[in-house]
């Protein structure tokens, strides 16, 4: 250095004196440069200054001034740019060096979103797009694309579902985020009813379900339940009874549709009599009704009792027809027997040549009074003719006999006595229970 503490070579050559002289300077700085990268801010801009191009650039009496073509950068410069550094000293002397700024962003956007609620349509599937959810993302220098995953919803997808909604900006920075997806099945189904037929039971009732009335019912999703109303049916919903067939799905829709049941009885009444035993002397003619025969004719609904003959002016034995018929046309008719008498004596004792024989009707034991004790024998005959049991007996000292016939049927029938000497006597007499 110079007294004045310049650089002593100045040109060329060194001047030895004090004051390095002439002080002239002709010779150019030395640029260099090196290439930088540089990324974008939140905003989208960055901006750079010469420390980040200069590597080493040199002059003789010292570098001045550094200068850059451009130093601010936004978006529109992503990529590589050209950027020339010009250096210059204090005698004007300059050179410059080009180097490349490379611009990146790798700032994601920044999501924002919503949850929200859809419904299936009548097949059952629904569809969203990103513009349901998304609410207004940003990025810092503009979004490409916004896509949802999944967008597509079906029955299996009812109730709530997250769902990714992805932003990707215009350089291939993604961001992602979470939302929730009710997804509500408000289609009610389609109940389609069929109009049946029951058939009441031997106790005259009967029951439909569901199953023996769906025709087709549909639902977009699936059906839960099925309901009828009325389900349960007796004797008084005989005929065409109106009723409602109700579909309802796992949401709560439900839909109705009216059918008719048609109530139907064919089980027959079931007759039930006995013979009977009617004394002219009593009343002639004498008039019967269905209710002197019946002993327990029954119908799983209500029934009426008809006889086909019921007045008797003569003595005889007569077929009488019971029948029971009940609302619905069905019927059963049994033939029972009346006998009828003409004879001062009543039921409970009768009297046939001197043996008085009692109770008639009889339940179970006959008891027959005869004129003297000797060996008697019975023979049963039935009202038809046929010998029914023989009995051979001794009567006590008074001349009574007992008789059990507590295993016959019920019905008329005759008994012929012989004595020992061959008196034949014949006495009748009504079975009943």
């Amino acid at each position: 250095f110079d007294y004045e503490l310049n650089a002593r070579i100045q040109q060329i050559n060194v001047d030895c004196g004090a004051i390095e002289s002439p002080f002239s300077d002709t010779q150019a700085p030395t640029a260099i440069c090196n290439d930088t990268t540089v990324y974008l801010d939140l905003t989208g801009a960055a901006s750079i200054d010469y420390l980040m191009i200069d590597d080493g650039s040199y002059d003789n009496i010292g570098i001045s001034l550094y200068s850059l073509s451009n130093n601010v950068y936004s978006c529109s410069n992503i990529g590589a740019n050209t950027v020339t550094l010009t250096v210059s000293d204090d005698a004007s002397n300059s050179d410059m060096c080009i180097s490349t700024v490379t611009i990146l962003d790798t700032i994601s956007p920044v999501v924002q979103g919503q949850n929200i609620s859809i419904d299936l349509d009548p097949s059952g599937s629904a569809t969203i797009l990103a513009s349901q959810i998304e609410t207004g993302s940003t990025d810092n220098c503009g979004i490409s694309t916004i896509s949802i995953s999944p967008n597509t919803f079906s029955c299996s997808d009812l109730g709530n579902n997250n769902v990714i909604l992805t932003v990707e900006d215009l350089y291939g920075n993604i961001s992602n985020a979470i939302y929730v997806v009710n997804v509500n099945d408000t289609v009610a189904p389609i109940a389609i009813a069929q109009d049946i037929s029951i058939y009441l039971n031997n106790s005259g009732n009967a029951s439909i379900s569901p199953s023996t009335v769906n025709n087709g019912s549909s639902d977009n999703c699936s059906i839960f339940s099925f309901n009828v109303s009325p389900s349960n049916y007796s004797c008084t919903n005989l005929g065409v009874v109106p009723a409602i067939f109700t579909a309802t799905d796992s949401d709560g829709n439900s839909d109705t549709d009216d059918f008719n049941v048609t109530v139907l009885d064919t089980i027959r009444p079931t007759v039930l009599g006995t013979n009977i035993q009617v004394n002219l002397a009593t009343s002639n003619p004498y008039i019967i009704t269905p209710a002197d025969i019946n002993t327990g004719s029954d119908d799983n609904c209500n029934f009426n009792l008809t006889i086909d003959v019921n007045s008797f002016n003569s003595v005889g034995i007569y077929d009488v027809n019971l029948t029971a018929s009940d609302d619905s046309g069905n019927l059963d008719t049994e033939t029972y027997q009346v006998e009828v008498i003409d004879s001062d004596v009543g039921l409970e004792e009768n009297e046939s040549n001197a043996i008085k024989y009692f109770p008639n009707p009889v339940i179970d034991n006959l008891t027959i009074v005869l004129n003297s004790a000797v060996n008697y024998s019975f023979t049963l005959y039935s009202s038809e003719g046929r010998k029914v049991k023989v009995w051979d007996s001794i009567s006590d000292e008074k001349g009574v006999v007992s008789i059990d016939l507590i295993e016959l049927t019920d019905g008329f029938y005759t008994i012929e006595i012989k004595s020992d000497n061959e008196n034949i006597q014949n006495i009748k007499l009504l079975k009943n229970h």
